[in-house]
């Protein structure tokens, strides 16, 4: 082996070992946080994401969700909206952005925050990710304004399968709530039952899901398991 070889191979050698040992120091930075969740300890968490050397290793992304999920977690919300507006002036990859808009868009909607679901919202639109604005877009003109002349157009993005897990079960609920509000009980809970599955047990919506199936059951004498 001449010295040119000899020379790419420790190059190749050192820049292995580099990326090794990072990502090994990133998932220890990453388990430190998840203990740091395990024990509630929030404030912490918020002062460990502002250190330099933990934006570099786990991305500044990282940093900015785990000061949000912080901060939401101890209900304080005033400093969360302050925190993703100053998050909405950021540049992330699409997928970050449409992962924490699409977190903290359903997070306001339970919370009843009219303001930030629209803020959220034109954040979303400026993806220009047409079904997901679409299915949000539902969201809100179901869930705030009150609009039940959206089961048709619902029923064909389920059919045309533009939607996948959680989007889905939002859609199926949705028309469900539609469904409901029209006096059509039991076709709200053969819907209810159906987009159940596609939820995870911690997702939005879920404990509404399960209360109106709780009713609907008793109302229509089936035993839900």
């Amino acid at each position: 082996m001449n010295t040119t070889n000899i020379v790419i191979v420790v190059i190749f050698a050192f820049v292995f070992l580099a990326n090794l040992i990072y990502l090994f120091i990133k998932k220890h930075k990453v388990k430190c946080a998840a203990k740091m969740f395990a024990n509630k300890q929030y404030d912490e968490i918020i002062q460990w994401c502002s250190k330099d050397l933990n934006k570099k290793i786990i991305g500044q992304f990282n940093c900015d969700l785990y000061t949000a999920k912080s901060l939401a977690l101890q209900n304080k919300y005033d400093e969360l909206i302050n925190h993703l507006r100053n998050m909405f002036k950021k540049e992330y990859s699409e997928a970050d952005k449409k992962e924490y808009l699409s977190l903290y868009f359903h997070f306001f909607v339970i919370h009843k925050n009219l303001e930030m679901v629209n803020e959220i919202l034109e954040q979303i639109e400026n993806l220009k990710n047409d079904k997901f604005t679409k299915y949000c877009t539902w969201t809100k003109e179901v869930l705030f304004d009150g609009n039940n002349d959206l089961i048709d157009a619902m029923k064909e993005s389920i059919d045309n399968k533009d939607y996948y897990g959680f989007p889905l079960g939002v859609v199926v609920y949705l028309i469900a709530i539609q469904n409901y509000r029209l006096g059509n009980e039991a076709l709200a809970f053969e819907y209810l039952r159906a987009g159940r599955d596609a939820f995870r047990p911690d997702d939005f919506y879920v404990k509404d899901v399960d209360r109106m199936l709780e009713e609907l059951s008793k109302k229509f004498n089936v035993e839900e398991e």
